[in-house]
């Protein structure tokens, strides 16, 4: 594969290929990406920086009153800067699966959506695309009429139902018939689709609406004076929780698909003493981003670094490997991006209060690795 056949593949998804194999024939780029260090100067951080910053954590790792100023005490003796260059992929990955659940009696068919609610408090039109995507690189396309009930679920709890009346349509059974996938890339959580709803006996009571009462044990009286039992109303019995009294309960076929963004990194650059999993969280100077239709191209080389193009095939490869497209665990990819950054981190020897410190200063955010201030308890403040 030519390179002009890798821009008109990453141009038009729906040609892209799917299978880990075909990842392997995309070249490194010819272009080389631009050094950062024409940036450095710009995140230098200062003696004064680094008092506001080690401040700031004092005042952080306070368990009751927090100590006034805690700047004034810092006195910064000598301190380096050093860049740990960090390589993200990402994987907007869809699975999955058929469930069966069991409902009392209902006139409707239902969807059901849960997730973190982000970006999905737009008009019900547009938070599925149920006509088929645009650039979409499966080629699915869903049903155009479906009666539904849509339920968002966000940090704050459960929002209002909304509905949308339509006529009813009974989708095929085939896992990946309907395109399921939110008009929101990269949102994460679940959707419900009901295939098919089928009329059944009630088994748990026998198919005769009843349960025996809990409280009196089928009585219909409580206590020794042999007073009518409140809760059935002396009856001795209740309506079947599961199936509402009617005895029938309707056996729904759904096809539940979750959606999760799967990230891994790769760290090269100097040796720092801040642990890589504190390096995930933070930005740094940006140095190639990308998002594209699956399989996404290799990212360019970078001279700085020459080793980083293999660690970024074997990521890509690795990825392809656990969530492509497999009849076993019924999972692919929809969306890709990739960056790459360079993360300051700072060494400063400094005193606080007449007792030496050794911190770490790492990322835009100028978080602070502090080993032996570990404690929050303001003794020691």
């Amino acid at each position: 594969m030519d390179e002009t056949q890798v821009e008109q593949q990453q141009s038009n998804p729906d040609q892209a290929s799917n299978t880990p194999e075909e990842i392997s024939v995309y070249p490194t780029a010819p272009v080389e990406l631009p050094s950062f260090c024409e940036q450095f100067h710009k995140n230098v951080i200062s003696e004064d920086e680094i008092a506001d910053a080690f401040g700031d954590y004092v005042i952080s790792k306070a368990c009751c009153s927090a100590p006034d100023n805690p700047k004034k005490d810092v006195a910064v003796a000598q301190f380096s800067t050093k860049f740990k260059l960090r390589y993200k992929l990402s994987s907007y990955v869809e699975k999955r699966e058929r469930q069966t659940r069991t409902e009392k009696m209902a006139g409707h068919m239902n969807m059901n959506m849960m997730g973190n609610g982000t970006g999905m408090m737009g008009d019900i039109g547009g938070l599925l695309n149920m006509g088929g995507i645009n650039n979409n690189p499966y080629g699915m396309t869903g049903p155009a009429n479906v009666n539904i009930n849509v339920n968002v679920m966000n940090n704050s709890g459960m929002m209002p139902q909304l509905q949308m009346d339509s006529k009813p349509v009974v989708t095929s059974s085939d896992l990946w018939s309907n395109d399921m996938r939110p008009s929101s890339d990269w949102w994460e959580g679940k959707l419900e689709v009901e295939t098919s709803r089928d009329t059944d006996r009630c088994f748990h009571c026998q198919c005769t609406g009843r349960d025996q009462c809990f409280f009196c044990n089928g009585s219909g009286t409580s206590g020794e004076e042999g007073n009518s039992c409140f809760q059935c109303k002396g009856r001795g019995w209740k309506a079947c929780f599961h199936c509402g009294g009617s005895g029938m309960v309707s056996r729904v076929q759904l096809v539940v698909a979750e959606f999760e963004e799967k990230e891994d990194f790769h760290f090269e650059g100097t040796v720092v003493q801040v642990s890589e999993e504190k390096l995930e969280d933070v930005s740094g100077i940006p140095i190639y981003n990308d998002e594209n239709y699956p399989p996404i191209a290799p990212m360019p080389h970078y001279p700085e670094s020459p080793t980083l193009d293999d660690a970024v095939m074997k990521l890509l490869k690795e990825h392809y490997n656990k969530y492509a497209v497999k009849e076993s665990d019924h999972k692919r990819i929809l969306k890709q991006k990739q960056s790459l950054i360079a993360i300051p981190v700072t060494e400063a020897d400094l005193t606080y209060k007449d007792k030496d410190y050794k911190v770490w200063i790492f990322g835009s955010e100028r978080k602070i690795s502090c080993p032996e201030m570990q404690s929050s308890c303001c003794s020691i403040l």
